[in-house]
């Protein structure tokens, strides 16, 4: 993987394949924003990934509009131009 300065967000970060890709991305040396519903959850996923890269945790519900302007918000005021790769993986309805 080329060397890249931003974070890659990774929607569904905390568990099942999520954290698989999250993990090889940390192994790849790429800073990781990884999104989960639960900051708990979210939080507990990157205890486990400790060591391996930079790994921050975003709530993020994209069933709820509140939530992902809320992330939106959080996302620009936090990380300003440095999300160059998203992953998106989710198994619900999402509204973006």
């Amino acid at each position: 993987m080329p060397a890249q300065t931003g974070f890659a967000l990774v929607t569904g970060g905390n568990r099942g394949l999520g954290e698989v890709v999250v993990t090889r991305l940390l192994e790849l040396g790429k800073p990781v924003l990884l999104a989960a519903r639960s900051v708990e959850s979210g939080e507990a996923t990157a205890s486990k990934l400790a060591g391996k890269g930079e790994v921050k945790v975003l709530q993020l519900d994209t069933s709820s509009a509140a939530s992902i302007e809320a992330a939106a918000k959080a996302v620009a005021a936090d990380y300003n131009q440095k999300i160059d790769l998203l992953v998106r993986l989710l198994n619900k309805s999402v509204l973006i």
